[in-house]
Protein backbone atom coordinates (compact mmCIF):
# COMPACT_ATOMS: atom_id res chain seq x y z
CA UNK A 1 0.00 0.00 0.00
CA UNK A 2 2.75 2.30 1.12
CA UNK A 3 4.54 1.94 -2.55
CA UNK A 4 1.22 2.88 -4.22
CA UNK A 5 1.28 5.89 -2.42
CA UNK A 6 4.63 7.13 -3.44
CA UNK A 7 4.03 6.12 -6.53
CA UNK A 8 0.87 8.47 -6.78
CA UNK A 9 3.06 11.16 -5.26
CA UNK A 10 6.25 10.45 -7.63
CA UNK A 11 3.40 10.50 -10.79
CA UNK A 12 1.90 13.76 -8.97
CA UNK A 13 5.17 15.25 -8.96
CA UNK A 14 6.32 14.05 -12.75
CA UNK A 15 2.89 14.62 -14.60
CA UNK A 16 2.09 18.25 -12.48
CA UNK A 17 1.86 20.96 -14.95
CA UNK A 18 4.99 23.75 -14.39
CA UNK A 19 4.02 26.86 -13.50
CA UNK A 20 5.82 29.01 -16.79
CA UNK A 21 5.45 32.49 -17.79
CA UNK A 22 3.91 33.18 -20.72
CA UNK A 23 6.26 34.52 -24.04
CA UNK A 24 7.26 37.98 -23.68
CA UNK A 25 6.88 40.31 -26.48
CA UNK A 26 10.40 41.54 -28.88
CA UNK A 27 10.70 44.63 -26.88
CA UNK A 28 13.95 46.42 -28.22
CA UNK A 29 15.47 49.76 -27.43
CA UNK A 30 14.78 52.31 -30.76
CA UNK A 31 17.01 55.19 -31.58
CA UNK A 32 16.65 58.34 -30.60
CA UNK A 33 15.90 59.90 -33.77
CA UNK A 34 12.30 61.45 -33.49
CA UNK A 35 11.29 59.96 -36.67
CA UNK A 36 11.46 56.02 -35.97
CA UNK A 37 9.04 56.23 -33.18
CA UNK A 38 6.12 56.47 -36.04
CA UNK A 39 7.69 53.47 -37.99
CA UNK A 40 5.68 50.95 -35.73
CA UNK A 41 2.24 52.35 -36.07
CA UNK A 42 2.30 53.37 -39.95
CA UNK A 43 4.58 50.18 -41.74
CA UNK A 44 1.31 48.85 -42.97
CA UNK A 45 0.62 51.87 -44.80
CA UNK A 46 4.22 52.79 -45.98
CA UNK A 47 4.21 50.72 -49.68
CA UNK A 48 0.70 51.25 -50.74
CA UNK A 49 1.40 55.16 -49.59
CA UNK A 50 4.53 54.82 -52.20
CA UNK A 51 2.67 53.40 -54.41
CA UNK A 52 0.20 56.18 -54.52
CA UNK A 53 2.60 59.40 -54.40
CA UNK A 54 5.55 59.28 -57.21
CA UNK A 55 7.34 61.33 -54.52
CA UNK A 56 9.13 60.19 -51.85
CA UNK A 57 10.09 62.40 -48.60
CA UNK A 58 12.94 61.73 -46.84
CA UNK A 59 10.35 60.60 -43.84
CA UNK A 60 8.60 58.04 -45.83
CA UNK A 61 12.15 56.68 -46.94
CA UNK A 62 13.35 56.25 -43.78
CA UNK A 63 10.05 54.61 -42.42
CA UNK A 64 10.34 51.99 -45.69
CA UNK A 65 13.99 51.33 -44.72
CA UNK A 66 13.23 50.36 -40.90
CA UNK A 67 10.21 48.49 -41.99
CA UNK A 68 11.78 46.52 -44.81
CA UNK A 69 15.35 45.61 -43.68
CA UNK A 70 15.16 42.04 -42.82
CA UNK A 71 18.43 42.24 -41.36
CA UNK A 72 16.85 44.67 -38.65
CA UNK A 73 14.06 42.25 -38.75
CA UNK A 74 16.99 38.88 -37.62
CA UNK A 75 18.38 40.92 -34.98
CA UNK A 76 14.67 41.28 -33.69
CA UNK A 77 14.08 37.68 -33.85
CA UNK A 78 17.93 37.33 -32.14
CA UNK A 79 16.68 39.24 -29.28
CA UNK A 80 13.75 37.29 -28.74
CA UNK A 81 16.26 34.14 -29.07
CA UNK A 82 18.07 35.47 -26.37
CA UNK A 83 15.22 35.95 -24.01
CA UNK A 84 14.84 32.38 -24.49
CA UNK A 85 18.62 31.43 -23.72
CA UNK A 86 18.02 33.82 -20.43
CA UNK A 87 14.54 31.98 -19.21
CA UNK A 88 16.53 28.47 -19.11
CA UNK A 89 19.88 29.92 -17.56
CA UNK A 90 17.63 30.33 -14.60
CA UNK A 91 15.79 27.22 -14.66
CA UNK A 92 16.14 24.67 -11.81
CA UNK A 93 17.76 21.25 -12.89
CA UNK A 94 14.79 18.97 -13.04
CA UNK A 95 14.58 15.92 -9.69
CA UNK A 96 15.21 12.58 -11.47
CA UNK A 97 13.03 9.85 -10.39
CA UNK A 98 14.52 5.85 -10.22
CA UNK A 99 13.23 2.90 -9.82
CA UNK A 100 15.97 0.01 -9.08
CA UNK A 101 14.71 -3.53 -8.38
CA UNK A 102 17.21 -5.97 -6.27
CA UNK A 103 17.82 -9.90 -6.29
CA UNK A 104 15.87 -11.02 -9.03
CA UNK A 105 16.47 -13.63 -11.72
CA UNK A 106 19.15 -15.35 -10.23
CA UNK A 107 19.41 -19.06 -9.03
CA UNK A 108 18.34 -21.06 -6.20
CA UNK A 109 16.66 -19.04 -3.57
CA UNK A 110 16.86 -16.02 -5.93
CA UNK A 111 14.59 -17.27 -8.56
CA UNK A 112 12.04 -15.08 -9.42
CA UNK A 113 11.01 -12.13 -7.91
CA UNK A 114 10.22 -13.45 -4.19
CA UNK A 115 13.41 -12.27 -2.20
CA UNK A 116 13.24 -8.93 -4.44
CA UNK A 117 14.17 -5.72 -2.84
CA UNK A 118 12.55 -2.89 -4.97
CA UNK A 119 13.52 0.95 -4.46
CA UNK A 120 12.05 4.17 -5.93
CA UNK A 121 13.68 6.79 -5.09
CA UNK A 122 13.51 10.97 -6.09
CA UNK A 123 17.05 12.87 -6.47
CA UNK A 124 17.97 16.25 -6.70
CA UNK A 125 20.97 18.18 -7.97
CA UNK A 126 21.85 20.97 -5.81
CA UNK A 127 24.15 23.79 -7.80
CA UNK A 128 26.23 25.54 -5.23
CA UNK A 129 29.09 28.28 -6.03
CA UNK A 130 26.02 30.55 -7.44
CA UNK A 131 26.12 28.82 -10.76
CA UNK A 132 22.70 29.08 -11.73
CA UNK A 133 22.85 33.31 -10.95
CA UNK A 134 26.16 33.39 -12.70
CA UNK A 135 24.70 31.73 -15.80
CA UNK A 136 21.40 34.12 -15.45
CA UNK A 137 24.11 36.93 -15.74
CA UNK A 138 26.24 35.80 -18.63
CA UNK A 139 22.69 35.41 -20.61
CA UNK A 140 21.79 39.07 -18.96
CA UNK A 141 24.97 40.68 -20.92
CA UNK A 142 24.06 38.53 -23.89
CA UNK A 143 20.73 39.75 -24.49
CA UNK A 144 22.14 43.71 -23.86
CA UNK A 145 24.88 43.01 -26.55
CA UNK A 146 22.22 42.04 -29.00
CA UNK A 147 20.05 45.07 -28.20
CA UNK A 148 23.25 47.56 -28.55
CA UNK A 149 23.60 45.28 -32.10
CA UNK A 150 19.92 46.77 -33.11
CA UNK A 151 20.07 49.95 -31.66
CA UNK A 152 23.55 50.18 -34.17
CA UNK A 153 22.23 48.76 -37.09
CA UNK A 154 19.20 50.22 -36.93
CA UNK A 155 21.66 54.13 -36.73
CA UNK A 156 23.23 53.06 -39.73
CA UNK A 157 19.91 52.01 -42.18
CA UNK A 158 18.59 55.67 -41.31
CA UNK A 159 21.93 56.91 -42.52
CA UNK A 160 21.87 55.09 -45.37
CA UNK A 161 18.81 56.16 -46.37
CA UNK A 162 19.04 59.57 -45.55
CA UNK A 163 22.51 59.71 -47.73
CA UNK A 164 20.80 57.77 -50.46
CA UNK A 165 17.97 60.18 -50.33
CA UNK A 166 19.63 63.26 -50.50
CA UNK A 167 22.09 61.65 -53.23
CA UNK A 168 19.07 61.85 -55.12
CA UNK A 169 18.03 64.75 -54.23
CA UNK A 170 21.62 66.19 -55.21
CA UNK A 171 20.81 64.25 -58.71
CA UNK A 172 17.65 65.79 -59.48
CA UNK A 173 19.39 69.23 -58.89
CA UNK A 174 22.50 68.40 -61.22
CA UNK A 175 19.99 67.47 -64.03
CA UNK A 176 18.25 70.94 -63.48
CA UNK A 177 21.74 72.63 -63.84
CA UNK A 178 22.56 69.83 -66.67
CA UNK A 179 19.12 71.19 -68.23
CA UNK A 180 19.20 74.77 -68.09
CA UNK A 181 22.88 74.62 -69.55
CA UNK A 182 21.59 73.04 -72.66
CA UNK A 183 18.60 75.87 -73.21
CA UNK A 184 21.18 78.25 -72.18
CA UNK A 185 23.87 76.54 -74.85
CA UNK A 186 20.78 76.20 -77.70
CA UNK A 187 20.09 79.87 -77.27
CA UNK A 188 23.55 80.78 -77.19
CA UNK A 189 24.02 78.68 -80.37
CA UNK A 190 21.51 80.20 -82.28
CA UNK A 191 22.55 83.99 -81.42
CA UNK A 192 25.81 82.87 -82.65
CA UNK A 193 24.35 82.01 -85.67
CA UNK A 194 22.42 84.79 -86.48
CA UNK A 195 25.63 86.59 -86.03
CA UNK A 196 27.01 84.79 -88.42
CA UNK A 197 24.42 85.03 -90.87
CA UNK A 198 24.82 89.05 -90.13
CA UNK A 199 28.67 88.77 -90.84
CA UNK A 200 29.24 89.85 -87.82
CA UNK A 201 31.50 86.98 -86.74
CA UNK A 202 32.96 84.24 -88.18
CA UNK A 203 31.57 80.61 -89.62
CA UNK A 204 34.16 79.43 -86.95
CA UNK A 205 32.37 80.47 -84.07
CA UNK A 206 29.27 78.76 -84.97
CA UNK A 207 31.26 75.12 -84.85
CA UNK A 208 32.31 75.94 -81.85
CA UNK A 209 29.00 76.76 -80.09
CA UNK A 210 27.80 73.70 -82.01
CA UNK A 211 30.36 72.15 -80.22
CA UNK A 212 29.46 73.51 -76.83
CA UNK A 213 26.14 72.76 -77.45
CA UNK A 214 26.85 68.91 -78.04
CA UNK A 215 29.05 69.05 -74.88
CA UNK A 216 25.60 70.42 -72.85
CA UNK A 217 24.14 67.53 -74.61
CA UNK A 218 26.34 65.00 -73.07
CA UNK A 219 26.39 66.32 -70.04
CA UNK A 220 22.52 66.26 -69.79
CA UNK A 221 22.12 62.63 -70.63
CA UNK A 222 24.91 61.55 -68.48
CA UNK A 223 23.15 63.31 -65.42
CA UNK A 224 20.16 61.67 -66.99
CA UNK A 225 22.11 58.33 -66.10
CA UNK A 226 23.33 59.53 -62.46
CA UNK A 227 19.86 59.87 -61.66
CA UNK A 228 18.88 56.53 -62.33
CA UNK A 229 21.63 55.19 -60.71
CA UNK A 230 21.19 57.00 -57.49
CA UNK A 231 17.17 55.84 -57.43
CA UNK A 232 18.27 53.00 -57.71
CA UNK A 233 20.76 52.63 -54.79
CA UNK A 234 18.09 54.71 -52.61
CA UNK A 235 15.08 51.60 -53.67
CA UNK A 236 17.96 49.20 -52.83
CA UNK A 237 18.78 51.07 -49.86
CA UNK A 238 15.20 51.35 -48.41
CA UNK A 239 14.43 47.58 -49.10
CA UNK A 240 12.27 48.18 -51.97
CA UNK A 241 13.09 45.35 -55.33
CA UNK A 242 11.47 47.67 -57.77
CA UNK A 243 11.46 51.77 -57.95
CA UNK A 244 8.25 52.99 -56.26
CA UNK A 245 9.03 56.71 -56.79
CA UNK A 246 9.55 58.84 -59.30
CA UNK A 247 11.34 61.49 -57.51
CA UNK A 248 11.86 62.95 -53.80
CA UNK A 249 10.96 66.14 -52.42
CA UNK A 250 12.84 67.74 -50.03
CA UNK A 251 15.40 70.65 -48.97
CA UNK A 252 19.00 70.46 -50.46
CA UNK A 253 20.41 73.81 -49.03
CA UNK A 254 18.55 75.93 -46.14
CA UNK A 255 20.13 77.08 -42.79
CA UNK A 256 23.54 74.56 -42.16
CA UNK A 257 25.08 74.85 -38.55
CA UNK A 258 26.90 72.52 -36.84
CA UNK A 259 26.89 72.51 -32.85
CA UNK A 260 29.08 72.64 -30.67
CA UNK A 261 31.78 69.66 -30.26
CA UNK A 262 31.57 68.72 -26.66
CA UNK A 263 27.74 68.46 -26.82
CA UNK A 264 28.03 66.05 -29.50
CA UNK A 265 30.20 63.77 -27.42
CA UNK A 266 27.96 63.44 -25.04
CA UNK A 267 25.63 61.94 -27.09
CA UNK A 268 29.01 59.85 -28.68
CA UNK A 269 28.68 58.29 -25.21
CA UNK A 270 25.37 57.09 -25.81
CA UNK A 271 26.36 55.23 -28.91
CA UNK A 272 25.40 51.48 -28.82
CA UNK A 273 28.98 50.83 -30.53
CA UNK A 274 30.48 52.60 -26.72
CA UNK A 275 27.73 51.60 -24.83
CA UNK A 276 27.83 47.88 -25.41
CA UNK A 277 31.42 47.20 -23.72
CA UNK A 278 30.21 47.85 -20.42
CA UNK A 279 27.94 44.79 -20.98
CA UNK A 280 30.63 42.97 -22.69
CA UNK A 281 32.99 43.60 -19.70
CA UNK A 282 30.10 42.10 -17.60
CA UNK A 283 29.57 39.18 -19.27
CA UNK A 284 33.58 38.14 -19.39
CA UNK A 285 33.92 38.90 -15.58
CA UNK A 286 30.68 36.82 -14.72
CA UNK A 287 32.21 34.25 -17.11
CA UNK A 288 35.15 34.51 -14.84
CA UNK A 289 33.14 33.96 -11.77
CA UNK A 290 31.10 30.70 -13.28
CA UNK A 291 34.66 29.27 -13.90
CA UNK A 292 35.87 29.71 -10.77
CA UNK A 293 32.10 28.24 -9.01
CA UNK A 294 33.15 25.40 -11.39
CA UNK A 295 35.35 24.58 -8.46
CA UNK A 296 32.54 24.26 -6.26
CA UNK A 297 30.85 20.46 -6.84
CA UNK A 298 27.50 20.26 -6.85
CA UNK A 299 25.55 18.15 -4.33
CA UNK A 300 23.10 15.69 -5.12
CA UNK A 301 20.29 14.25 -2.62
CA UNK A 302 18.00 11.35 -3.11
CA UNK A 303 15.48 10.21 -0.96
CA UNK A 304 13.03 7.20 -1.13
CA UNK A 305 11.12 4.01 -0.32
CA UNK A 306 12.66 0.67 -0.16
CA UNK A 307 9.99 -2.48 -0.28
CA UNK A 308 11.71 -6.34 0.57
CA UNK A 309 9.58 -8.86 -0.49
CA UNK A 310 10.78 -11.64 1.19
CA UNK A 311 9.74 -10.26 4.85
CA UNK A 312 7.35 -7.69 3.89
CA UNK A 313 9.11 -5.13 5.31
CA UNK A 314 9.93 -1.23 4.39
CA UNK A 315 12.67 1.00 5.05
CA UNK A 316 13.18 4.77 3.85
CA UNK A 317 17.03 5.56 1.91
CA UNK A 318 18.91 8.42 1.44
CA UNK A 319 21.66 9.67 -0.42
CA UNK A 320 23.94 12.08 -0.95
CA UNK A 321 26.31 12.32 -3.50
CA UNK A 322 29.19 14.80 -3.93
CA UNK A 323 31.71 15.45 -6.44
CA UNK A 324 35.21 15.31 -4.96
CA UNK A 325 37.62 17.69 -7.11
CA UNK A 326 40.70 15.92 -7.11
CA UNK A 327 42.01 15.97 -10.62
CA UNK A 328 39.88 18.53 -12.25
CA UNK A 329 39.39 22.12 -10.76
CA UNK A 330 38.68 23.79 -13.34
CA UNK A 331 41.75 25.84 -14.14
CA UNK A 332 42.03 25.70 -17.50
CA UNK A 333 38.69 27.11 -17.73
CA UNK A 334 39.75 30.00 -15.03
CA UNK A 335 43.35 30.57 -17.21
CA UNK A 336 41.22 31.69 -20.19
CA UNK A 337 38.02 33.88 -18.70
CA UNK A 338 40.81 35.37 -16.66
CA UNK A 339 42.89 35.63 -20.18
CA UNK A 340 39.37 37.10 -21.91
CA UNK A 341 38.66 39.91 -18.96
CA UNK A 342 42.01 41.32 -20.15
CA UNK A 343 41.05 40.91 -23.72
CA UNK A 344 37.90 42.48 -23.34
CA UNK A 345 39.12 45.74 -21.57
CA UNK A 346 41.89 45.99 -24.09
CA UNK A 347 39.35 45.88 -27.22
CA UNK A 348 37.57 48.38 -25.26
CA UNK A 349 39.95 50.81 -25.45
CA UNK A 350 40.83 50.56 -28.38
CA UNK A 351 37.31 50.58 -29.70
CA UNK A 352 36.59 53.59 -28.29
CA UNK A 353 39.82 55.53 -29.13
CA UNK A 354 39.25 54.32 -33.02
CA UNK A 355 35.62 55.56 -32.42
CA UNK A 356 35.76 58.95 -31.16
CA UNK A 357 38.29 59.22 -33.88
CA UNK A 358 36.15 58.75 -36.41
CA UNK A 359 34.00 61.33 -34.45
CA UNK A 360 36.60 63.70 -34.67
CA UNK A 361 37.05 63.06 -38.64
CA UNK A 362 33.61 63.47 -39.37
CA UNK A 363 33.37 66.66 -37.54
CA UNK A 364 36.00 68.05 -39.10
CA UNK A 365 34.46 67.35 -42.43
CA UNK A 366 31.21 68.80 -41.73
CA UNK A 367 33.02 71.73 -40.34
CA UNK A 368 34.87 72.23 -43.42
CA UNK A 369 31.45 70.94 -45.51
CA UNK A 370 29.62 73.89 -44.19
CA UNK A 371 32.38 76.17 -44.69
CA UNK A 372 32.83 75.37 -48.40
CA UNK A 373 28.91 75.30 -48.55
CA UNK A 374 28.80 78.89 -47.38
CA UNK A 375 31.81 80.26 -48.89
CA UNK A 376 30.58 78.81 -52.38
CA UNK A 377 26.80 80.24 -51.74
CA UNK A 378 27.76 83.63 -50.28
CA UNK A 379 30.42 84.92 -53.08
CA UNK A 380 31.40 82.28 -55.51
CA UNK A 381 27.86 81.57 -56.91
CA UNK A 382 26.68 85.28 -56.93
CA UNK A 383 30.07 86.18 -58.64
CA UNK A 384 29.51 83.86 -61.28
CA UNK A 385 26.40 83.78 -62.22
CA UNK A 386 26.84 87.98 -62.24
CA UNK A 387 29.91 87.66 -64.36
CA UNK A 388 28.35 85.25 -66.89
CA UNK A 389 24.70 86.86 -67.40
CA UNK A 390 27.19 90.03 -68.20
CA UNK A 391 29.20 88.63 -70.52
CA UNK A 392 26.55 86.76 -72.41
CA UNK A 393 24.33 90.27 -72.84
CA UNK A 394 27.55 91.64 -73.39
CA UNK A 395 28.49 89.35 -76.48
CA UNK A 396 25.39 90.44 -78.46
CA UNK A 397 26.50 93.89 -78.59
CA UNK A 398 30.02 93.00 -79.58
CA UNK A 399 31.74 93.47 -76.04
CA UNK A 400 33.07 90.27 -75.11
CA UNK A 401 34.43 87.54 -77.73
CA UNK A 402 33.24 83.83 -78.31
CA UNK A 403 36.14 82.31 -75.54
CA UNK A 404 34.99 84.98 -73.24
CA UNK A 405 31.21 83.89 -73.14
CA UNK A 406 32.42 80.15 -72.93
CA UNK A 407 34.74 80.84 -70.01
CA UNK A 408 32.18 82.39 -68.34
CA UNK A 409 29.55 80.02 -69.00
CA UNK A 410 31.63 77.06 -67.99
CA UNK A 411 32.85 78.77 -64.85
CA UNK A 412 29.62 79.38 -63.84
CA UNK A 413 28.07 76.33 -64.47
CA UNK A 414 31.12 74.68 -62.80
CA UNK A 415 30.66 76.20 -59.87
CA UNK A 416 26.61 75.57 -59.70
CA UNK A 417 27.89 71.70 -59.79
CA UNK A 418 30.44 72.67 -56.95
CA UNK A 419 27.66 73.84 -54.92
CA UNK A 420 25.23 70.91 -55.54
CA UNK A 421 28.33 68.42 -55.04
CA UNK A 422 28.97 70.79 -51.23
CA UNK A 423 25.45 70.44 -50.41
CA UNK A 424 25.48 66.45 -50.86
CA UNK A 425 28.49 66.23 -49.00
CA UNK A 426 27.30 67.83 -46.26
CA UNK A 427 24.30 66.19 -45.94
CA UNK A 428 26.24 62.32 -45.91
CA UNK A 429 28.57 63.71 -43.47
CA UNK A 430 25.51 65.11 -41.21
CA UNK A 431 24.17 61.54 -41.52
CA UNK A 432 26.99 60.28 -40.10
CA UNK A 433 27.18 62.46 -37.66
CA UNK A 434 23.64 62.06 -36.56
CA UNK A 435 24.06 57.89 -36.38
CA UNK A 436 27.07 58.25 -33.97
CA UNK A 437 25.31 60.75 -31.71
CA UNK A 438 21.93 59.41 -32.19
CA UNK A 439 20.00 62.90 -32.17
CA UNK A 440 19.55 65.38 -35.55
CA UNK A 441 21.84 68.35 -35.38
CA UNK A 442 18.59 70.51 -35.36
CA UNK A 443 17.91 69.32 -31.94
CA UNK A 444 21.47 69.38 -30.81
CA UNK A 445 20.88 72.94 -31.91
CA UNK A 446 17.82 73.78 -30.45
CA UNK A 447 19.71 71.68 -27.18
CA UNK A 448 22.24 74.69 -27.33
CA UNK A 449 19.71 77.46 -27.82
CA UNK A 450 18.10 76.55 -23.91
CA UNK A 451 20.87 75.97 -22.60
CA UNK A 452 22.21 79.22 -23.59
CA UNK A 453 19.33 80.66 -22.42
CA UNK A 454 19.44 79.15 -19.11
CA UNK A 455 23.21 80.10 -18.64
CA UNK A 456 24.94 77.08 -19.38
CA UNK A 457 27.83 77.47 -21.31
CA UNK A 458 28.81 74.92 -24.19
CA UNK A 459 31.38 76.41 -26.29
CA UNK A 460 34.69 74.43 -26.77
CA UNK A 461 37.40 74.71 -24.08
Amino acid sequence: MKIIIIMMIVTGLITFPARTKPQEAVSVPTGSFSITTETTAETGGTESELEKRPILTLKQAVQTALSKNRELTAARNGIQALKGVRLQAGLLPDPELSVEMENIGGTGVYTGTGLAETTIALGQLIELGGKRKKRSRIADAELKLAQHRYQSLERRIIADATAGFFDVLAAQKRLAIAEELFRISTAFHSTVKERVNAGKVSPVEETRASVVLSTARIRLEKARRNLSVSRSRLAAAIGENRLQFDSVAGELGGTLSVPDRNRLLHGLNENPEMVKWAALLEQSRSRLSLAKAGQVPDLALSAGFRKFRETDDAAYVVGVTLRLPVWNRNRGRIMEARSRVVQTKDRMIFSTINLRLEFQLLYEQLLLAVKEVTAVQTSMLPAARSAFEAVRMGYREGKFSFIEVLDAQRTYFNVEMEYVDALARYHRLKAGVEAMTGRKLEEWNSQNMKDAGSGETGGEK
